[in-house]
């Protein structure tokens, strides 16, 4: 009964919620926590019917892929941005992922998707489509990017900027990914919003989305 109000009896408990839209990294995610005794909205599931379930068929050949890296990157002051695109790339290579990936990060003067080149429809290394660049732009993901290029699944936070207006000059991208002295924003994989609602420390280190593009 930890995480469920005593077993919905106990008005004076937190429990974690649910985010509808989102994806299931983020269905009893803590961060989502809320009072015991305030009215949330309920997710109805029906009984009466049983259906096998079928994965997604195979992403289309030329479709692109976009991951999570693997693991929580610093802020490098000599590297800056080409620190992210490495892990991207690394990644990529050892999951003999084709192509060239880069970091789905703010440049110098462009949003994030500024840096990118791809004109299809992205994909998930499991196969479940996330949408085209635009729509990436626009943060109108079908899915969240929640899967790493080894297909390990999670709700990692990670850095950002903005994805398709102009960073205010290096404010927004710690002086463009060079120093540790600033904030900027990013986001959660588990999420669609992708760079919405997260404030980051330049100190500290967090993954990046790996986007591939064209060489």
């Amino acid at each position: 009964a930890r995480f469920t109000c005593g077993n919905w009896t106990v008005p004076a408990a937190n429990a974690p919620g649910a985010v509808i839209g989102e994806g299931p990294e983020l269905w009893l995610n803590s961060t989502n926590a809320t009072a015991c005794n305030r009215g949330r909205h309920l997710i109805c599931v029906g009984t009466s019917r049983t259906a096998a379930l079928r994965p997604p068929p195979p992403r289309p050949e030329g479709a692109g892929v976009v991951f999570v890296s693997s693991r929580a990157v610093r802020v490098d002051e000599e590297e800056g941005i080409a620190a992210f695109d490495a892990q991207c790339q690394s990644d990529a290579d050892a999951a003999s992922l084709v192509g060239t990936f880069l970091a789905l990060v703010t440049p110098e003067t462009d949003g994030a998707v500024d840096r990118i080149r791809f004109g299809g429809t992205y994909y998930r290394v499991d196969d479940v489509a996330v949408g085209r660049l635009s729509d990436i732009g626009a943060e109108r993901i079908e899915a969240p990017i929640s899967v790493t290029a080894f297909g390990e699944r999670g709700n990692f936070v990670v850095w950002g900027g903005h994805l398709s207006s102009p960073a205010s000059a290096t404010t927004d991208n710690c002086e463009v990914w060079t120093s540790f002295e600033r904030g900027t924003r990013g986001g959660l994989s588990g999420s669609r919003d992708l760079f919405r609602g997260v404030n980051l420390s330049c100190g500290d280190p967090y993954r990046v989305f790996c986007v591939q593009t064209l060489p």
